[in-house]
Parts: C-alpha cells; structure tokens; sequence
C-alpha cells in the first residue's frame, strides 16, 4: 500500500502539470491552477497520498491558527499525517493542502466549518462520504462525488468545484462558489443564487434568503436543523442532518426563543409557542431590540399583546434607539432611517418635540412620490412643493409628484418651479442618450414651457 508524502508546491505544480499557460484547454486544471496560487507561496508544502484512500471517521479541512496559506502544523494536520501513515517529522513545516491521487473515500463527512478559510484539497478520482460541509477551503474534485446525505456548503470566501457528477440526498449551496460540471443529482435542491425560485420538490431559499423546507423533508430531518435548516448545528452536533430513531424535539428555553426571535422576529408569528406569548415575554423584546435594525421587530408584535405595559417598553425602546442613533450622527436627516421603523403609536413626547415633521415626510415623499396624496394639510405650503418638485429624478417622480399638488397651490413660483426643473430633466435625458419620450408623456403641456418645444423639435428634426 502506498503511503503519504511531503511535496513542495513547485513539486506539485510540476507533477500535476498545473501551470496555467502549459494547459489553455483544460477548464479543470485552469482553475485547479488558480486555486493553488491562492494558497501557496515559496515555503507552501502539501501532503500527497498516492493512490486510493480510505479513512475512518469525519475528515476535517478546518485549520486551528492563523489565516490561510500563514498557518503552521496543528491538530488538523496531524490527523491528515495519520490518515495518509505519513511519519515524517513535520515540526516547522509550512502545510498549505491535501492531496489524494486517486479515490479519497471517508466512511464519515468531510468538514470545514470555518467559512473563511480551510486547507486546500485535491482528489484525483472520485470522492464517498456521509456529509460535505463545505466553507472557505478550496476543494477540487476530479472526478465523481458520491455523499449519502448532505451537501452543504456556506459562505463566499471558499469554493468547491466538481468536474464530474454530484449524487447526494440533500444538497444546499448558501453564498458559496459550488460548481459541478457533470449532473448534479438530489432529490433536494436549493441554491441561494436562485432567492424566490420555487422548485418542484418545495426545497429552495425564498425572497428574504431564507430556507423554506417542505414537509417531506422537514419530517426526514434531525430536530437540531429545524425549524430553519440550520444544518452546522446538526451536523457538528450528531454528525448527520437526519433524524434518528427515538429523536424528541428538543424545547427551546424562554431565554433562546428571546434570541431567536430577536435576530428573525419572523418566528414570532411561525413558530413561537403559545406559552411564550405573554406581556412578561414581549417586554424583554422589546428591551432587547435596541438598535436600529431590532426595530424592524415591531411590526411582528401580535396586536392582542400590545398591552399598555409592553407599549411602553417599545415607546422606551424606539426613545432610546432614535436618540443614541442622533448622538452618532452629524446631520439630523440621517435621522429619517430612524423615524421610518417607528409607528406613530410608539413616539413618545421626548421624541415627537425633537422630530422635524417636515424633514420627515420630505424623506418619506422622496422614497415614494405616491405619498404625496398623504401629505398633512399643515405642510401643504409652496416653500415644500418647492423643495419637492426640485428633488424629481425620475418620469416616474413626475408622473406621480406634479398631478397631486393641490391646484391652489400651483401658484407661479411653484409653476416656474415645475417648468425648470421638466426642462432640466428633458437636457439630462438628452444628454445621457436615454430615451425622453417617459419623461415627456409625464410632464403636463401647461408645463412644457417655449424653450422646451423647440428643444423636442430640435431633436425631433436631428
């Protein structure tokens, strides 16, 4: 049986025949090549297994220290050295990778939990485990991939390319360059570059980049990936994505559906107990969602459990929330990322005598002409359509901003207003190539002012 061994990357680029230029037909080595000059440097080694493999137990890619291709000899690369009976000394040696010439076959997974690096592997021929989880290694696969469960893979500092075909039971690719070039077979499939895609299996990441898991597959899975398909926990936990005879649903504490729900208020409305759902348990939320994306929580509290009590912890909250945002800021239109997340209903009177309502809606109305139809009768003024009719950008800000001003207050500077700015948009058009006929249909003849004309008939002419 053949055994382990140490080869320098020059050695490795020369036995592999890796260098870019010497292979411009061969996709595989390309980025084989690619990869491995990501990782090495003059110093880099790699252990080499020469022919097929097998290892008892999970393979692990993770590195203890340091950042990819600066790390020196830790526990991972023992456990490789013992795999491959390798018996060299390896004190001071600088390891970058792994590779098999010929079939790497694990009777458990192949992990790399850390999604920002990993060590480099290389395997020849084909690849069986139980599990992939994949992160920031790079890992090339030659040939076949043949994993019972799970392929899992995380993040976008790592990639996984296999150049023949993939067969597996559950396969999810979340933010991560997972490439297969022969058929890629499993009854379960998502791929967050495909958000909102809903395949035929019910297995795919929705509009919001969350896993939705349909119900076949939710009753195959381990209790620790549900409700969320958080795989790491199952597999790093149990080794397997799937449920085990005798598995019980593990209940969450008070205190972990708090945090739960804190970074996904989502589950408030899927998922949280009922028991759970009280004023005491609403309270602590709302003293736990204090920046400004927690705010996002609010409109997830059920509206039977707005008591008078937890109203006052979201007022406290959003209070709180506004006036550390104002300290960290120097300009108080900044505030309006701010005001957005909070109801009306939460704005104590702290808050509401340090808001500018016109700042405000001027804010708001700049996200979405449409709002201009709400717009309070108090800030109905000619100075606000004014400020508003300057800050159009669009045919769209146009069509919706100029037909809901308030006759009674198309006085003339508000006219000249319109008229200037029509024409200011129509010359940028112009003068950015883009086609003025949107902008046109949107801007009333009574604000097409001479100048205009001539300028359309101009063009019109050229």
């Amino acid at each position: 049986m053949a055994i382990g061994n140490i080869l320098s990357a020059s050695e490795v680029f020369n036995r592999f025949n890796l260098y870019k230029e010497q292979n411009p037909s061969s996709v595989y080595k390309s980025w084989i090549s690619i990869d491995f000059n990501a990782v090495t440097s003059n110093d880099s080694n790699f252990i080499i297994y020469n022919g097929d493999v097998s290892i008892k137990g999970d393979f692990s890619l993770d590195i203890e220290d340091g950042e990819l291709g600066e790390w020196e000899v830790d526990k991972a690369c023992q456990q490789w050295c013992e795999a491959f009976g390798l018996k060299t000394d390896l004190k001071d040696t600088h390891i970058v990778g792994v590779i098999v010439d010929g079939n790497l076959n694990i009777d458990g997974s192949l992990f790399n939990f850390d999604d920002e690096k990993g060590a480099l592997l290389f395997v020849t021929g084909n690849l069986t485990a139980k599990n992939i989880r994949a992160g920031g290694s790079l890992i090339h696969i030659v040939g076949n991939a043949n994993i019972e469960e799970c392929v899992y893979s995380c993040y976008n500092d790592g990639a996984m390319r296999i150049y023949g075909d993939l067969t597996t039971t559950v396969y999810v690719c979340d933010d991560h360059m997972t490439a297969v070039s022969g058929k890629l077979n499993a009854p379960f499939k998502a791929d967050s570059d495909e958000n909102g895609v809903k395949n035929s299996a019910g297995f795919y990441f929705d509009d919001d980049g969350d896993l939705v898991i349909p119900t076949k597959l939710e009753k195959l899975l381990s209790y620790k990936a549900l409700p969320d398909g958080n795989f790491d926990r199952a597999l790093s936990d149990g080794g397997t994505i799937f449920r085990k005879p005798g598995d019980v649903p593990p209940e969450l504490t008070e205190d972990e559906w708090l945090e739960k729900v804190k970074s996904e208020p989502k589950l408030i409305t899927k998922k949280l107990p009922e028991k759970f759902k009280t004023e005491e348990f609403f309270c602590k939320l709302a003293d736990k969602i204090r920046w400004v994306y927690g705010l996002d929580a609010i409109p997830y509290f059920p509206k039977e459990n707005l008591t008078d009590k937890v109203c006052e912890h979201i007022t406290k909250t959003c209070e709180i929330v506004y006036f550390d945002w104002m300290k960290s800021r120097e300009k108080d239109g900044q505030a309006n990322q701010v005001l957005e997340k909070i109801p009306d209903r939460f704005r104590s009177p702290k808050l509401l005598a340090k808001i500018d309502i016109e700042d405000e809606w001027f804010y708001k109305i700049s996200q979405d002409y449409k709002l201009l139809k709400k717009l309070p009768k108090q800030l109905q003024t000619e100075e606000f359509f004014c400020k508003i009719i300057n800050k159009m950008d669009s045919s769209h800000a146009v069509q919706f901003t100029i037909p809901n001003i308030p006759e009674e207050y198309l006085t003339e500077k508000v006219c000249d207003c319109i008229v200037q700015m029509c024409e200011h948009l129509y010359d940028l058009w112009i003068k950015d190539g883009r086609n003025p006929k949107n902008l046109l249909n949107a801007i009333p003849d009574r604000f097409k002012s001479p100048s205009l004309l001539e300028k359309m008939k101009s063009e019109k002419r050229n």
